[in-house]
């Protein structure tokens, strides 16, 4: 999965680390910006997928109602890029467990956080409200818990 003339490590300015998470037509790599060493998350299309108008359109839409919502509990949102052999978008990168990971690993820990999880999330969607959409894929593996104490933020993922 390399640009023209690139090595199999990188993806335009974007140098591969990991990949954290994959699915039927995507997968999610933390990904470090070649001009500000940045850590990003990128979702980027299967080059099996890039010839279905669908999924591509799927992706530039989730970008581009994504990168409206502005609320520190949904991700930035920073680049699409589209074309006929590539097609990805950049976003803040989380390196923290998803709540469906948190459940499994530590029950007690989120028991305890649950009230402020469920303030943080219900947060996010009336942003998303506010700008009348719906996310319809709420589960804990589209949430991200982010820090501790006065600085945590459950953190609403995937607007596909």
């Amino acid at each position: 999965m390399a640009t023209p003339g690139g090595d199999s490590n990188t993806i335009g300015k974007y140098r591969l680390v990991n990949c954290v998470a994959s699915g039927n037509s995507c997968q999610v790599w933390e990904v470090v910006d070649s001009e500000t060493t940045r850590r990003l998350a990128m979702k980027l299309l299967l080059p099996e997928k890039i010839g279905d108008s669908e999924i591509v359109s799927a992706l530039k839409h989730e970008f581009n109602v994504a990168s409206t919502f502005e609320h520190p509990n949904i991700p930035r949102y920073y680049e699409l890029f589209v074309k006929k052999q590539q097609a990805y978008f950049t976003m803040d990168l989380f390196p923290a467990p998803n709540l469906k990971t948190q459940l499994f690993n530590d029950i007690r820990s989120v028991h305890i956080r649950l009230k402020r999880l469920v303030e943080l999330v219900a947060m996010a969607l009336e942003r998303v409200h506010e700008r009348g959409w719906l996310h319809r894929d709420l589960k804990p593996s589209n949430v991200f818990l982010v820090g501790r104490g006065e600085r945590e933020r459950a953190v609403l993922l995937d607007f596909g």
